[in-house]
């Protein structure tokens, strides 16, 4: 891990708005290469690990939100997205596109089950199944577009993420 002039290794937020950015600027890029051809894209980010969701997209219709989280509470500085929630005041890119109708944040997505164990429920959220056999949704859902032609799913990271493994490469 890098570490700052400082000495201080980056916390968990640096690290979170890093990665936010780079997925949120893949969009621009990917879309300007594409751009005589006007192809449309959709991107599903996923956020694991220690991406705190409340952060991310701040609950500001909550009304019990702020006395809950205390000092870790972002409510001022949200960039409002409606009357519900907010989003982080880092991810400025992110409200731009939320704003033109280009993006969708969904927070707070979970099961009707009650799984004891984060692993099991996150191979589940990106099955979108019970039984964990079968392949990710993302991939069901491309296998199901008629004449998909030159349609892939691309995934950014050491391995193919449950959500794109299966049929469709």
């Amino acid at each position: 891990m890098t570490r700052s002039p400082s000495g201080a290794a980056p916390s968990r937020r640096t690290l979170l708005a890093a990665g936010l950015a780079i997925g949120a600027s893949t969009t621009f890029f990917a879309a300007d290469a594409g751009a005589a051809e006007a192809r449309r894209r959709f991107i599903l980010i996923i956020c694991r690990g220690a991406a705190d969701g409340l952060s991310i997209a701040p609950p500001l219709g909550d009304p019990d939100h702020e006395a809950m989280r205390r000092q870790l509470a972002i409510t001022e500085a949200a960039l409002r997205l409606d009357g519900d929630f907010g989003l982080h005041p880092a991810l400025k890119t992110v409200h731009r596109l939320a704003q033109a109708g280009d993006a969708r944040i969904a927070p707070a997505i979970a099961m009707p089950e009650r799984i004891r164990s984060h692993f099991e429920a996150q191979d589940q959220l990106e099955t979108g199944a019970a039984d964990l056999g079968v392949s990710g949704w993302m991939n069901r859902a491309l296998a199901g577009v008629p004449g998909r032609g030159r349609l892939a799913g691309r995934a950014v990271g050491p391995v193919t993420p449950l959500v794109l493994q299966g049929e469709i490469p």
